[in-house]
This record gives structure tokens, sequence and C-alpha cells, in this order.
């Protein structure tokens, strides 16, 4: 069985079509807004990037020498 993850761009964030040995399943990605200041969150990203990195069995171990990182930070102003 061959898997996949199928990255599409929506207007509010992304979805993700997983096919796997269980099937197919969607994931919806959603960009967040601050609810008091109204600036957008990409913190999704990050998230979906560790559920891919997850479904293929990347995300390594604690004990790993070496493992991905992904960040979301706030720039100094």
């Amino acid at each position: 069985m061959k898997w996949s993850a199928k990255i599409d761009n929506i207007d509010n964030g992304f979805l993700i079509t997983y096919v796997d040995g269980d099937g197919t399943r969607v994931c919806a990605y959603e960009e967040k807004i601050d609810a008091c200041t109204y600036e957008e969150d990409s913190s999704h990203i990050v998230e979906m990037f560790y559920d891919i990195l997850d479904f293929f069995g990347k995300s390594g171990s604690k004990h790993d020498k070496k493992r991905i990182k992904i960040t979301y930070e706030k720039q100094n102003d």
C-alpha cells in the first residue's frame, strides 16, 4: 500500500487528504485569528507539519541525536 498526504490550500488554511492502509481521511488545518488583536496566527501550519511527520512515522524520539524541530516564533519589534 502506498501512503500519501495531499495538501490543498484553501481560503483559511489547508486540507490534507491522508491515504494509508486503513483508507482515506481528510483533516482541516484552519488559520486562527486572535480575538483581541485580530492578528493572524499561523500556528496551524506547525500543527499540520507535525501531523504529517507523525503520519509517515518520522517524528523521532527524545533519544535521537538529531530531531526535526518546527517552530513559529514572534519577531522582535
